[in-house]
């Protein structure tokens, strides 16, 4: 595959006047695809008013070009932004240098038998959460896919769960704590590793690693190791609900709660000067960046009015990536809901299976729609959950669904999950199901969601496929509940590690006769089949551990994420899911 230069245009490829090859034939590919087919003017820029507006085709150039970061070194150097890729690289260079990475050595040096894997320079241009470049990185990556697998043991490192990092978040505002963020710079270069490793650097020079590298297989589990050593000393305790979540309780008085997700830290505690303590402890172990007022977390965007007492959440930034990446093709009309409302007397050619370029595509969009659905677009969920089905068959249906996702995420790219401090100490569970709802082997689609208090969005929201095929209403509806039930003892659990007095055991559920079931003692003809789900929420709810309330259809809030709703429903149960605040 060559790209022919005259095809190429100047304003993408700055003053580089060589042909890409390899990787970057792919990124100019697509970029003179997305560019000259989909992009003609329809990128968007935000407005001091909060509206979005269509931008013009130079500035759409120019934004997407500032979105692809260089396939390789030489082409960086080649480029506009030859001096701060420069930079990023010498400063990559002394990093490793004053952390004793590697130590040089010649051939001679290397036993026989030991496997040399090669080493490569990654570039890419970190962005804040609002999509605007933050810096410029450069990483010296080994080619762990060529790594030998007797140099390597365990591979794995978790990171954080959503929804704790989320409850954490609503648990802070509420009770008004302070909350910062730190990064660990070059954080994988601190495990150190006990197995001999060679390695060829770019310039072809030979050295041994002394400590873990970006691109080893065991690298991210080294430095999860180094840190929990490290946060152990200082006297943190890891959470069983959640092994990534740590908190500090000593006897001079410090409490911290902190988050990890690689080297990404979130810390949250009554005083600001116990923060300042943690960090102060860590930074004399590692490199570190410090924000005394969290902005920035995850991709989030964490908007804070300490004086009303608010948090939001947004994803501004992906939600515009993804927008510039796949512009709706229709802007003419603007949708109130994400759900494509043709389900019967589909064309043939609807019906069609896409083209392998077009598959891509879709994939694309689904993916991406699913990371926002999970986490801060709640409202997403169903439509989203409809596409995941459908991702290793498209059809052209399928497509036009996802574009109309995208129609409707064009309007709504400042929505985002609202906390709310003035609010009930309480975490509220909604549990529903659709019985009969799904195609094929006909397994009811379910979902659930949790808030603290009754104004504040949902913290946690769930919208599955049923494993099970339900033979009634009540049995679906009793499925979604055993779900919950299970959600809210792991909620019960993590509070309880964090030494936090939180109400938590109430479900609302709409179906009367579900409630039933779970409160009365004895067996139905109707429901003798269901045995383990059915006795785990009876025994919940005898033992006082879960209350199951009933609450009229139209107010049942978990409805957004089992059914296409009619306009005015979605719009009042998306607002209880974002937490009252749109935008």
């Amino acid at each position: 595959n060559v790209v022919s230069p005259r095809r190429r245009s100047s304003r993408l490829i700055g003053s580089s006047s060589q042909v890409p090859i390899k990787a970057a034939v792919l990124q100019f590919k697509r970029l003179l695809h997305t560019m000259h087919r989909d992009l003609p003017i329809r990128l968007t820029k935000k407005r001091k008013d909060g509206s979005i507006i269509l931008v013009s085709r130079a500035e759409a150039i120019k934004k997407v070009q500032q979105s692809i970061s260089p396939a390789s070194m030489k082409q960086a150097l080649a480029g506009p932004d030859a001096d701060k890729w420069r930079q990023a690289k010498d400063a990559e260079h002394k990093s490793l240098e004053d952390n004793k990475t590697f130590q040089y050595v010649s051939k001679e040096d290397v036993p026989d038998g030991s496997k040399i894997i090669k080493s490569m320079y990654v570039l890419k241009t970190a962005l804040h959460a609002d999509g605007s470049i933050k810096k410029y990185k450069v990483r010296l990556v080994a080619r762990g896919d060529l790594q030998d697998p007797s140099t390597y043991n365990e591979t794995y490192a978790s990171t954080c769960q959503r929804k704790a990092v989320m409850l954490l978040l609503s648990i802070a505002n509420q009770k008004n704590w302070e909350i910062a963020t730190a990064d660990i710079s070059t954080a994988f270069l601190y495990g150190d590793l006990e197995e001999p490793i060679f390695m060829e650097l770019p310039d072809g020079k030979l050295v041994r690693l002394l400590k873990s590298i970006y691109g080893l297989k065991q690298a991210a589990f080294k430095f999860k190791e180094h840190l929990h050593e490290k946060l152990i000393n200082i006297g943190f305790k890891r959470l069983e609900t959640d092994s990534s979540i740590y908190y500090l309780s000593d006897p001079d008085g410090h409490v911290v709660y902190l988050t990890s997700h690689v080297d990404d830290l979130l810390m949250l505690s009554p005083n600001i000067e116990d923060i300042k303590y943690v960090y102060d402890k860590l930074s004399n172990c590692y490199t570190m960046t410090f924000d005394p007022v969290a902005r920035e977390y995850l991709g989030y965007t964490i908007t804070r009015d300490r004086p009303g007492r608010t948090l939001k959440l947004d994803q501004f930034g992906t939600v515009s990536k993804l927008l510039h990446s796949f512009p709706p093709l229709h802007l003419s009309k603007v949708p109130k809901a994400p759900y494509h409302r043709k389900s019967t007397n589909f064309t043939e050619e609807e019906e069609s299976l896409l083209s392998a370029k077009d598959k891509s595509v879709f994939q694309q969009i689904t993916g991406s729609l699913l990371y926002l659905a999970i986490c801060t677009r709640g409202d997403l969920l169903y439509s989203v959950h409809l596409l995941t089905r459908r991702m290793s068959n498209p059809r052209v249906l399928d497509l036009q669904r996802a574009r109309k996702v995208l129609s409707y995420l064009l309007h709504t790219a400042q929505y985002g999950v609202t906390f709310y401090g003035n609010d009930n100490d309480q975490i509220i569970g909604w549990a529903d199901s659709a019985f009969n709802s799904g195609e094929g082997e006909r397994k009811n689609c379910f979902g659930y969601c949790f808030q603290l208090g009754r104004k504040s969005g949902m913290f946690l929201n769930v919208c599955k496929r049923s494993t099970l095929i339900a033979q009634s209403s009540t049995e679906a509806e009793l499925y979604a509940l055993a779900e919950a039930c299970r959600e809210l003892l792991w909620i019960r659990s993590f509070l309880g590690e964090l030494n936090l007095s939180i109400t938590c055991d109430t479900i609302f559920q709409d179906n009367t006769t579900t409630i039933n079931m779970v409160k009365q003692d004895g067996m139905s003809e109707r429901s003798k089949h269901i045995d383990v789900k059915f006795n785990f929420v009876k025994r919940l709810v005898k033992q006082k551990l879960v209350v199951c309330q009933h609450i009229a259809t139209k107010q049942m809030v978990a409805d957004i994420f089992t059914k296409d709703l009619p306009d005015e429903e979605f719009g009042g149960h998306s607002v209880t899911v974002l937490g009252g605040l749109r935008c």
